[in-house]
């Protein structure tokens, strides 16, 4: 009987201590990767949208600097920098608004 004492309380329950202190440090490590991989997760498709964003806007442009020095826009132009311009809202960006209403205001070309 005191052999087995001696067993429990000299190995069995450091042993058991450490598995448990183990488990719980693989733990918290593996919650700490997954926050960092979730936070560069997060900031790569942050960057995605910011280029996108940049790409739909200098189209935009674009399609504002040659309709307006040809004086009038084909329809499908038309619908194009409108959809175009539909995405751009949903991101939350603005500031080209006013290019848009004069590319509305231009004479639909046959």
């Amino acid at each position: 009987m005191e052999l087995i004492l001696a067993l429990l309380t000299g190995f069995l329950l450091p042993a058991a201590l450490f598995l448990f202190k183990d488990r719980t440090n693989q733990k918290h490590k593996r919650e700490e990767l997954e926050k960092k991989l979730e936070q560069k997760h997060t900031d790569e498709i942050k960057l995605l949208t910011s280029g996108m964003c940049l790409l739909i806007r200098i189209n935009i442009i674009d399609y504002h600097k040659r309709y307006m020095r040809e004086g009038s826009i084909p329809l499908y132009a038309l619908e194009n920098v409108k959809t175009l311009y539909s995405v751009y809202s949903m991101f939350g960006e603005n500031g080209i608004h006013d290019l848009m209403e004069e590319l509305g205001d231009l004479p639909i070309k046959n």
